[in-house]
């Protein structure tokens, strides 16, 4: 997209001009911009927590989850990756165009990437666009335009199959990244990472259930939306500048520290509750194409999530935490917890047997 769309301007708005020069040096930066953060968010990732991390805190087990997997406590708004292996600071998401985590130290380089590859796109539409419109009229700019005032682009066939395939790239890519960039910007607004706002939007629905007709529901208060100036200025401000260490966060008045950590335990206590241990009857290889052999509705109907499809074997047991109306999620029970399989299988392999208050992630004294 880059290269086609400078090619072009240097015909469409030539750089003998003040104006042409300028142009392509605007649209060169988001080049610049968009590689330089990439590149940034991709190598400085999100920050991981200390491995066998205890905070000196008193009644610590009270107060935060506990991660089996790196054996120490998980810092207030730290989650654990499965593709990074570790706890992640401030942790917003996965994300797979940098293979990284976005996260407390990256967040603002990811955002910064997000900006300028969609308003780049956005950018390189208008040249290409232009361009291709000048190059489909040449004959009449030739014969009745002012060439002083008009440009004059010549295009070759193969120039302009690969103009029209540039242009529909970079639309869909301003389109859908200018959408995540929205969804960041909105986190950001409101102080709280993707994996925070799921949190917060579960605590609220337990309290509508808990609720009685006719009282007033009492909403979740978030610990760290400090006002939308902030909490902007805490990401956007200094150009990439890391603030605080990532662990302790300044809070609102009525929380403290461990408010939305303490919200998690009531929530994995919760999902503990409700989760089933099944028992295999059949055996399913694993993969996301191996399941179109159960059946069309099984296949088509999977989840949309990057999570594996595991392997199950018949005899095992399985606990399963969350479920759709074809596949199960869970984990294998009977292994050491840093080498249990979790991941959906179908559920039409699976037959429940009991409850069960198992969990990989909870507080260290369960």
């Amino acid at each position: 997209i880059g290269f086609v769309a400078a090619t072009l301007a240097l015909s469409w708005w030539p750089i003998k001009t003040i104006g042409g020069f300028i142009h392509l040096c605007i649209f060169l930066f988001w080049n610049y911009s968009t590689l330089n953060n990439f590149l940034k968010a991709a190598f400085v990732g999100g920050g991981y927590l200390t491995k066998e991390w205890i905070p000196d805190v008193d009644d610590v087990d009270t107060h935060l989850q506990y991660c089996n997997l790196c054996k120490g406590f998980k810092a207030p708004r730290s989650h654990h990756c499965s593709k990074c292996q570790r706890c992640v600071l401030k942790m917003d998401h996965h994300c797979p165009w940098i293979n990284n985590c976005v996260g407390h130290r990256n967040h603002a380089y990811f955002v910064f990437f997000l900006a300028s590859a969609s308003t780049g796109c956005f950018h390189a539409c208008f040249i290409i666009a232009a361009s291709i419109y000048h190059g489909l009229n040449l004959v009449w700019y030739t014969r009745y335009a002012d060439k002083d005032s008009y440009p004059i682009v010549q295009m070759t066939i193969g120039w302009f199959l690969v103009s029209v395939l540039a242009v529909a790239l970079a639309a869909g890519v301003a389109l859908a990244v200018g959408i995540l960039l929205f969804i960041q910007l909105k986190g950001i607004y409101k102080g709280k990472t993707a994996l925070e706002d799921y949190i917060v939007s579960k605590a609220d629905h337990a309290r509508e259930e808990d609720t009685e007709e006719g009282e007033e529901t009492i909403p979740f208060l978030f610990p760290y939306d400090m006002g939308w100036k902030k909490n902007m200025k805490e990401i956007l401000s200094g150009l990439g500048e890391i603030r605080g260490n990532g662990v302790w966060w300044p809070v609102v008045n009525g929380t403290h520290q461990f408010t939305l950590s303490e919200e998690q335990l009531r929530q994995k206590a919760a999902k503990r509750e409700r989760a089933r241990l099944v028992h295999i009857t059949n055996h399913f290889p694993g993969g996301w194409w191996k399941s179109v052999w159960i059946g069309p509705r099984t296949f088509f109907c999977q989840p949309i999530s990057e999570e594996a499809r595991v392997e199950v074997k018949i005899g095992e047991r399985w606990l399963v935490t969350r479920g759709m109306k074809y596949w199960l999620y869970g984990r294998r029970v009977g292994e050491e917890v840093d080498k249990q399989q979790k991941g959906w299988f179908p559920r039409s392999y699976a037959v429940v047997i009991t409850e069960n208050d198992d969990d990989t992630s909870t507080s260290k004294s369960e």
